[in-house]
């Protein structure tokens, strides 16, 4: 059996719009039989011509309307962070209910106002709640917002068809990379221009860029405003580049960018019950300096820690090299090992009393004392888990009376 064309009809009527525009309406009617085969031929009623009504409402259609009907097709991609943006938005008010919760229980047993209750109330209460010895700040309780535990989730990177919207979103860090990249082209600008001014016998700026009281932003801080995990091996790569770029000689124009990745020192943040971190002060000579106490036992020894020296130390009046003992002279030089600074500082320090040993432990405290007034936190942190930020509060045990010393025992006889 073959199968017949289906039979077409068209029919084309002249409408005049509104705004007096001749259109042609085409409509094409395609009419099936009731037969077995509908597509095998058409029913006899095919041959009237349709009805159309004599005021048809037409209009022009835009290219931009045309398309806003078009079916969106999600991606994906798309979907699997709509999905994944959902559950956060749920896990985090469920959060959010529970610090309430726990908040307003927290403000009964005080007996404070939970309305009126701040962080600081919270830490305090915790701390009272909960006393804990242990050594590490981030093993201890705490309960904070959950904004502030729990990471922030990241905007969409791609559009609904799933294309990325960042040239460098197949990098996996699409941030790191784009400050990378903005570094090195601002370094080539800044290159650029100082030829051109070496053309015009300009040999130095007349400005300079001035980073005082200030230090580079900490491997997590970097991760946390990105968004990104970032490696060790690329935060060293980032800090070289933005050296690089702080040491051109016009690189004041960028002062903007450089300090976007700069936090200031706190002069007078305290880390401890009987320390503070000692405030940076200008010599007349223009470089910076602070000075610190440090004791051992019931020594002490001033200190005067100078910036963008050559390594040179002096106690008393005499070199480094001048201490008998090779170990006296490892404990005096121990902060700038652990902080890879050593020959970047000039020490200057004076001690009272003691004997070689006793003196280097006093210097090393006031070194690391010293030393706080130009690191960040994060290295402030590691001098103290070195042990380099806590005193040495010993002394001499006295001798007990039927023994020869203080812990020493006669030796015993049978007879």
């Amino acid at each position: 059996m073959f199968l017949r064309k289906l039979p077409r009809l068209s029919a084309r009527v002249l409408c005049i719009s509104g705004t007096d525009n001749l259109w042609t309406f085409e409509q094409r009617l395609i009419l099936h039989s009731n037969s077995p085969y509908p597509f095998a031929r058409a029913s006899s009623s095919a041959t009237r011509q349709p009805q159309v009504p004599e005021k048809l409402p037409l209009r022009p259609v835009s290219d931009s309307e045309h398309s806003s009907h078009k079916i969106t097709m999600i991606n994906k991609a798309m979907a699997a962070y709509i999905k994944t943006a959902t559950e956060q938005a749920e896990m985090m008010s469920c959060e959010v209910e529970k610090y309430e919760l726990g908040k307003r229980h927290l403000a009964n047993m005080m007996g404070i106002d939970a309305d009126t209750m701040t962080q600081e109330d919270i830490d305090k209460a915790i701390a009272y709640l909960f006393p804990s010895g242990l050594f590490s700040p981030r093993a201890r309780p705490v309960m904070k917002h959950p904004e502030l535990l729990f990471p922030r989730p990241k905007a969409a990177e791609f559009g609904m068809d799933g294309r990325p919207f960042h040239p460098f979103f197949y990098t996996i860090n699409p941030g790191f990379y784009q400050i990378m990249f903005d570094c090195a082209e601002k370094v080539e600008a800044l290159k650029k221009l100082e030829d051109e001014q070496v053309k015009l016998g300009r040999m130095s700026p007349e400005e300079s860029l001035n980073l005082a009281g200030t230090t580079w932003i900490s491997l997590d801080a970097l991760q946390k405003d990105l968004g990104e995990r970032i490696s060790e091996a690329q935060y060293n790569n980032f800090i070289v580049a933005m050296n690089d770029l702080a040491s051109q000689p016009y690189s004041y124009r960028e002062r903007d960018f450089l300090m976007q990745f700069r936090v200031s020192l706190s002069s007078k943040a305290v880390t401890g019950d009987d320390f503070v971190i000692p405030e940076i002060f200008i010599e007349p000579s223009g470089r910076q300096g602070a000075k610190a106490v440090g004791f051992r036992r019931k020594h002490r020894a001033e200190v005067l820690l100078l910036a963008d020296g050559t390594g040179k130390v002096s106690i008393d009046g005499r070199d480094l090299g001048q201490l008998c003992h090779l170990e006296s002279r490892e404990v005096v030089l121990a902060p700038f090992m652990l902080l890879d600074c050593l020959g970047k500082y000039d020490v200057e320090a004076h001690t009272s009393g003691g004997g070689e040993s006793t003196k280097a432990g006093a210097v090393r405290h006031g070194i690391s004392q010293a030393l706080c007034a130009f690191v960040d936190e994060a290295t402030r942190e590691k001098l103290r888990l070195a042990g380099l930020l806590t005193r040495d509060r010993r002394r001499h045990e006295r001798k007990k009376f039927g023994q020869p010393g203080a812990r020493r025992k006669w030796t015993w006889k049978k007879r």
